[in-house]
């Protein structure tokens, strides 16, 4: 399957994308990448977990790191053969299985007082009685929040998106719009994906009274012995970006201060 990845990693996707720190070269649309290519293995922990592939930690500062207590025999991750799969989404590598707890930061801040971000990814759970949570952050701090509440709703820091929690695939498709007076966060689950969806088909829309910006992507399942499966993250600045990236030739330096 063709790969068309830069360095970065999770399914994000940006329409005009500013950096709070750092500006992007002009040809750099797809900023971040991760679709698990790894052997598969069986972890005690993933901490540490990076490489893999043609294009290993596109967009990362550093490896995975997994809240694990090793005394709790639920907590536990691993690489498993086949990507999860969407249509309209380009798939490749394998996929991650975990409980409790992983993280990841970008390499650069994602943030600005204008421009656009896509986040696009696939998560899954193996029951619709537990919690996920699925994160932005700005250093350790929560800036949004995309939460799976067992048994309920889907919501995007308190607003429903109507959709009823599930043990099948979902595609998660993010886009915020960067403003001086407060960003605005649009959510997809599972949308059409022939043409790029109009804000006013998403799912879930919130306004925030801030202008944020996020670092690190954070992901954390409470339910016992139940587990989520991740995969095909990606960070872009396009829509095309976050389901595929165009293969447009990428400059060796990607973000430039």
């Amino acid at each position: 399957m063709e790969k068309y990845f830069c360095k970065i990693g999770f399914c994000v996707v940006f329409s005009t994308f500013f950096l709070s720190v750092c500006s992007i070269s002009s040809n750099a649309e797809l900023l971040a990448y991760e679709g698990f290519d790894h052997e598969p293995h069986v972890y005690g922990s993933v901490s540490g977990l990076a490489g893999g592939g043609d294009f290993p930690d596109f967009g990362w500062a550093g490896s995975w790191s997994h809240v694990y207590i090793p005394s709790k025999s639920d907590q536990a991750g691993e690489i498993l053969e086949g990507s999860l799969e969407y249509p309209g989404v380009v798939s490749h590598g394998n996929k991650l299985k975990f409980t409790r707890e992983v993280s990841r930061r970008l390499k650069t801040t994602a943030g600005g007082t204008n421009g656009t971000v896509w986040v696009s990814m696939f998560f899954r759970q193996n029951s619709k009685k537990i919690t996920s949570e699925i994160k932005l952050q700005s250093g350790n701090d929560d800036v949004l929040s995309i939460i799976c509440q067992g048994n309920g709703q889907i919501n995007l820091d308190g607003v429903s998106t109507g959709v009823s929690v599930s043990e099948g695939t979902r595609f998660y498709l993010l886009r915020i719009d960067f403003a001086s007076e407060g960003n605005t966060a649009y959510l997809w689950v599972n949308p059409n994906l022939l043409s790029e969806p109009s804000a006013s088909t998403a799912n879930a829309t919130k306004t925030y009274e801030e202008n944020w910006s996020f670092d690190k992507l954070f992901y954390k399942c409470r339910g016992g012995t139940y587990f989520f499966y991740l995969d095909e993250i990606r960070i872009s600045t396009t829509f095309k970006d976050a389901l595929r990236s165009s293969g447009l030739p990428l400059g060796t330096t990607i973000f430039v201060k």
